[in-house]
């Protein structure tokens, strides 16, 4: 595993991190220099992907956890306390995504969506935030989240009503909480991802027959899908000192589907 050392020594909590972005984003991370917590619902996945970042040279460790369960990210971030010694940076990043027309739209999906898309990230942010403090936030490089946020934050569409309201809800839990925690000197910024070539849109955003992932390449001025490792070198920024006088900020990592 080749290394920068641009986060050397940094202690990262990665939720999502069996697949998509949020493993790419843990492999980043580990090539980088920090030590990483793998967490997701696929406890097994994310093991796998532990288990390559440290036979590549890494730091790596990986627990199972439903973020939208109080009890389980408490479970999570005593297991950061037990193999990291502590948390100095957060990503965000675990997500589900439901394809419904908005008159299709039911409460099943709604309630799911918000949940693990906005009461998820309010969740791990509270439990990351109270590490930070106590561990002295002010101390450079020390209390760094990264939100997941998504172009659906700014940019609806009739398709994904219920993910849309949850990227938009974890927008301004974003803003909202880089301004409660400024004053303990933790920063918190999103990162806005376009259209991903990733097992969850792949799974779960195509539900109806008409349309294929590669369909919605036209839609993106670049004139391509993103891949995951697309969002790392951003990630990466976001939990580095470069990014030390950052906060409250959206960054679209979208292929310029979003220029506003």
């Amino acid at each position: 595993m080749s290394r920068s050392g641009r986060l050397q020594g940094r202690r990262a909590v990665v939720t999502g991190a069996g697949s998509g972005i949020g493993a790419a984003i843990a492999r980043g991370y580990a090539a980088e220099g920090a030590e990483v917590l793998l967490a997701d619902l696929a406890g097994d996945a994310a093991q796998a992907v532990a288990s390559e970042i440290v036979a590549a040279g890494g730091e790596a460790h990986a627990h199972s956890v439903d973020v939208a369960d109080e009890a389980s990210v408490a479970a999570l971030f005593a297991r950061a306390d037990e193999v990291l010694g502590g948390v100095d940076v957060l990503v965000n990043g675990a997500g589900v995504l439901r394809r419904q027309p908005f008159l299709e739209t039911d409460e099943q999906s709604w309630e799911l969506v918000l949940r693990v898309n906005s009461l998820g990230p309010l969740l791990c942010t509270q439990q990351a935030a109270r590490r930070f403090i106590d561990q002295g936030a002010d101390t450079r490089g020390v209390g760094k989240i990264v939100n997941i946020c998504s172009t659906s934050s700014r940019q609806a569409t009739g398709d994904f009503t219920a993910y849309a309201a949850s990227k938009a809800a974890l927008l301004s839990l974003t803003q909202s909480t880089a301004k409660g925690l400024a004053p303990h000197g933790i920063t918190v910024n999103g990162i806005g991802p376009g259209i991903v070539d990733t097992p969850l849109w792949r799974a779960d955003a195509l539900t109806l027959a008409d349309h294929r992932l590669e369909d919605y390449t036209s839609k993106i001025p670049l004139g391509r899908l993103s891949q995951p490792e697309d969002v790392v070198p951003t990630a990466v920024f976001l939990a580095s000192d470069d990014s030390d006088y950052m906060t409250g900020q959206l960054l679209m990592v979208d292929g310029g589907m979003v220029m506003a």
